[in-house]
């Protein structure tokens, strides 16, 4: 990876750590009906923030990703497999298939091998990203000093996705809310936990691929 290539990745992340903090401003922007909780449309807000501040660590990790895989070792490549439309890969190939990438050279199909298996990766846990990073050289260790923090981030992050983030009807009741409750300090020192995380896998990329 070129510096400039890394100059750039950086860019992205930074600007989407700033989108998801102008989400926070937003909710403050909103304020509060009367005294209690904000309520649960005014917490979608943060709730929105915390899908885009992980989206903002998958992006960083996808770049980076993009950029170094096509120079990665043999093994590596091996589990990428061959290009087989715009967003799959297949470890197994026939001669004729390879006919279709004629006057390609290898870069170019590593490379289109590397693009269409990316297109369907997500980062869902520590240890997802952890491999990720071990792929393109990045030690794990990166990960440790905020590891605690992370893994309760990308569960809540699921838990919006794909159950709206609602409170299991077993405990729902007079008093208890639909939702689970979503302080804006959390998500504001959720977003310090990714940024520290970011700038550590940042300063470890490889240079000079």
């Amino acid at each position: 990876m070129d510096q400039a290539i890394k100059n750039r990745i950086a860019s992205n992340f930074n600007a989407n750590i700033t989108r998801v903090r102008s989400l926070i401003a937003v909710y403050d922007a909103l304020g509060t009906a009367g005294p209690g909780r904000p309520s649960g449309q005014q917490t979608d807000v943060l709730r929105a923030g915390v899908v885009l501040l992980h989206a903002s660590l998958e992006d960083l990790i996808r770049s980076s990703s993009e950029a170094l895989l096509p120079s990665a070792s043999r093994d590596v490549l091996n589990e990428i497999g061959f290009p087989d439309g715009p967003d799959q890969t297949k470890t197994k190939f026939t001669l004729g298939e390879l006919h279709a990438y004629k006057g390609q050279t290898i870069d170019e199909l590593i490379r289109a091998a590397v693009h269409a298996r990316l297109q369907r990766s997500n980062y869902g846990s520590v240890a997802e990203v952890a491999a990720a990073l071990e792929r393109i050289g990045v030690d794990r260790v990166v990960l440790d000093p905020d590891q605690p923090i992370l893994e309760p981030i990308m569960k809540r992050r699921h838990l919006i996705v794909h159950r709206a983030d609602k409170n299991p009807v077993s405990t729902r009741g007079r008093g208890i809310l639909l939702t689970v409750h979503l302080p804006k300090e959390t998500v504001s020192s959720w977003v310090g936990t990714v940024e520290r995380v970011g700038a550590r896998i940042l300063g470890a990329l490889p240079l000079g691929h």
